[in-house]
């Protein structure tokens, strides 16, 4: 049996921003990121599947998906690398002699 989502009160919004360490922002920009990789992923994939369905010969298509593999592993290394960098300045904010006074 499917659950509905209960939303959140700003009042717990607001509770969460002070108990969070790294500080909201952080966390806005870490979701931004996120929704902006998934984004871009889903754009490309739609693009290249599309491709892939007008393929006429299987060395085309093969072709078509070791150039997919290729650039989607790039993709989330180099996201992986945004999001540890991200992940990075998080720490180091949360241990910033200004958040500790």
């Amino acid at each position: 049996m499917a659950t509905k989502a209960r939303s959140t009160t700003a009042g717990e919004t607001a509770q969460f921003a002070v108990a969070n360490p790294f500080g909201w922002p952080v966390l806005q920009r870490w979701q931004e990121e996120i929704s902006g990789f998934m984004t871009r992923r889903l754009e490309t994939d739609q693009s290249t599947f599309q491709e892939m369905c007008e393929c006429r010969d299987a060395q085309t298509l093969l072709t078509l998906q070791q150039k997919w593999l290729t650039q989607a592993g790039e993709a989330y290394l180099e996201e992986s690398r945004r999001l540890a960098a991200l992940a990075l300045e998080a720490v180091e904010a949360a241990s910033a002699p200004e958040r500790q006074a």
